[in-house]
């Protein structure tokens, strides 16, 4: 049955609070944790408690500094203020009616162009040996949990309750805050994509991307992101080798993972 909140409740601090607890439960065996918070308040419907909005108006990402700021403190409290690896990747994409704040890249929140997949993540803790760089080369979020696994020192599971786990798809990432290697990824290396109808292999500078109408034809175009970032020139007919070789891994893709593209979806037209 679903429960009453309590008279105030505001995801953002509840759920500050709630993981606060959760790290005190689980310190206590001194063995290694994960804590995931995942903030609902960007996404809409927004839910700003009238004090923020009142108080940082023009300046709504003051009040998770606020609530970080609280995590913090009891982390000092608890002793862990400095952990292995802390992870604060941003959502994917911008909403369609914020797409400036995506340029130069294309589209936005939704489409497997670089406007909707392309975000900055923040890492920080005592396994970051470099200190404070950026690194631009190529990840995914589906390499955090082999990351995660890797610091905490746990090895992946074959099976579960009997059955056998699917594969881990990612790539840990500590080589690039250790300072041992500036990627994990090489030239060779594909990863895909497919959402709302909307499909794209990347395979090094390369990247392949298929848009649904009314925002593409549904075929396929190439870019080199390294000199394109954009997306603005398709280079398909150009370079016809490098675009058949990343659409065969599309079709290994879809294969493997059951890929199944719509008639339609929430952003895209009904196909003929």
């Amino acid at each position: 049955m679903p429960r009453a909140l309590r008279p105030g409740f505001h995801s953002s601090v509840d759920y500050t609070a709630a993981i606060i607890d959760n790290i005190e439960e689980h310190r206590a065996d001194g063995r290694p944790f994960f804590a995931c918070l995942a903030m609902q308040a960007p996404h809409d419907p927004f839910r700003l408690p009238d004090d923020w909005r009142d108080r940082h108006a023009g300046r709504y990402d003051d009040g998770y500094d606020a609530l970080r700021a609280a995590r913090i403190e009891r982390m000092k409290t608890l002793g862990i203020l400095d952990p292995e690896a802390t992870v604060f990747p941003r959502l994917p994409g911008v909403p369609a009616r914020a797409q400036a704040g995506a340029g130069p890249l294309r589209m936005f929140k939704g489409f497997r162009s670089e406007g909707g997949i392309r975000v900055p993540a923040i890492v920080a803790g005592h396994g970051v040996q470099r200190g404070a760089r950026i690194a631009d080369s190529l990840t995914h979020l589906m390499d955090i949990p082999a990351t995660i696994l890797e610091v905490a020192g746990v090895p992946y599971p074959d099976t579960r309750d009997g059955k056998p786990v699917p594969p881990l798809l990612g790539k840990s990432l500590t080589p690039i805050p250790s300072g041992e290697s500036d990627a994990v990824r090489g030239p060779a290396d594909r990863i895909g994509w497919v959402l709302f109808g909307n499909r794209a292999v990347r395979m090094g500078d390369w990247k392949l991307v298929s848009l649904c109408a009314p925002y593409g034809a549904g075929d396929w175009q190439l870019s080199d992101l390294k000199a394109d970032p954009g997306e603005t020139h398709d280079l398909a007919a150009e370079r016809p080798e490098i675009r058949d070789e990343i659409l065969r891994h599309w079709d290994d893709y879809a294969a493997t993972h059951n890929v199944i593209i719509p008639d339609m979806s929430p952003i895209c037209q009904p196909a003929n």
